[in-house]
């Protein structure tokens, strides 16, 4: 009768308790928040990352040269840097009738094709909405068409029917 206590006790030790452990120690070690010392670190890295756009990088990728409207983005430093998230408002007539919310613009390099939910060999992410959704593009094209990526559903919807067109819309401060 004791040998079997000690087996039940056992087999609710290594199904129970250990996987319970495992996660609680996988939380602690990998899942803490960062410190305000690392958040200003990853802040300042992306800053830099985005005023330094590495295109040559980007088009090794996709084995293309970048569309001169994306080039003209990154050249665009008060663009860039604008101060809080916005909306692009299409023109009247335009087929998009919704306001676009962008939080921020991506930097233009490698490593953020390695950080996307959609498929980085065929779109560039170039801003996102603060949700994880992106704004993209086909950088093979010329003046490529906008397009909104929703990590959740995986949908895709056309935003503008070209990239410089979606660049010369109206700015306006986010009313959300």
């Amino acid at each position: 009768m004791k040998d079997a206590i000690l087996l039940i006790l056992a087999i609710i030790g290594i199904y129970v308790v250990l996987p319970v452990l495992i996660l609680w120690l996988r939380d602690k070690i990998f899942d803490r928040p960062m410190t305000k010392e690392q958040m200003d670190e990853y802040s300042r890295r992306f800053r830099e990352r985005l005023a330094n756009p590495d295109f040559s990088a980007l088009e090794e990728h996709f084995g293309h040269a970048l569309p001169l409207p994306l080039k003209s983005l990154y050249a665009n430093s008060e663009e860039l840097n604008r101060d809080g998230d916005f909306e692009v408002v299409p023109p009247a007539g335009a087929d998009a009738t919704d306001p676009s919310y962008v939080a921020f613009y991506n930097p233009a390099d490698a490593e953020s094709l390695e950080h996307n939910f959609h498929d980085a060999d065929a779109y560039f992410a170039f801003a996102d909405d603060g949700c994880g959704n992106a704004y993209i593009i086909d950088p093979r094209e010329t003046d490529p068409p906008v397009m909104f990526h929703d990590h959740e559903t995986g949908e895709i919807e056309p935003v503008a029917p070209s990239l410089s067109g979606f660049l010369s819309w109206e700015r306006r401060e986010s009313e959300g």
